[in-house]
């Protein structure tokens, strides 16, 4: 029996709300990235050590997009997939300093070596202090971050309310074309 369509609004909303900060994070992103990272840092995963050659690495995000981290040199390294998947939200220097996969790899040394390394890294493209959304956008684009989630919520509240939801008593848009026309709306404007 498949779900009913409000139960995955929810589950998209987050997902559309993180590719919509991605697209305005790109405006950002350096052309050529990663034969810059491999120039600058070379092509081992900067966690556990693994080749480049073994293994098919990932650009990993220093500082995160969810904090305004962009695909930047000094904000990028390279890392396989294990690393980059399992570090998350934990900070890079953590990562490296109590991962069980990299300690089972490097030494001590090693490890704060390459924590040298990555720090000079980021201070030498400017990268070493922590962005935030509204350092890296424009008031346009955080004004259309806020819209958009607004007119998602909207939906999901629309579609929650439609399928008998109780707590969706008080709607903005209770008509879902209205909710619709809202959003094609700030599509087009975000197009000009």
């Amino acid at each position: 029996m498949s779900k009913p369509a409000s139960s995955h609004m929810g589950v998209g909303r987050g997902r559309f709300r993180k590719a919509l900060r991605a697209v305005l994070l790109s405006r950002h992103a350096t052309k050529n990235l990663e034969a810059l990272v491999r120039a600058d840092l070379g092509w081992n995963c900067v966690y556990c050590g693994s080749s480049g050659e073994a293994e098919r690495l990932q650009l990993d995000h220093l500082w995160p997009e969810s904090k305004g981290g962009c695909l930047v040199i000094g904000n990028v390294v390279p890392a396989c997939p294990t690393c980059n998947s399992d570090r998350r939200e934990v900070s890079w220097r953590d990562f490296l300093r109590n991962s069980a996969r990299v300690i089972g790899r490097r030494t001590e040394a090693e490890i704060e070596s390459e924590i040298s390394r990555i720090t000079a890294y980021m201070s030498r493209y400017k990268q070493d202090v922590e962005p935030t959304l509204e350092s890296m956008l424009t008031t346009d684009d955080l004004e259309l971050l806020a819209t958009f989630d607004e007119l998602l919520s909207a939906v999901s509240d629309g579609a929650l309310a439609k399928a008998g939801h109780v707590k969706k008593q008080a709607i903005r848009f209770k008509e879902p074309e209205k909710m619709f026309d809202e959003l094609a709306t700030v599509v087009a404007k975000y197009l000009k």
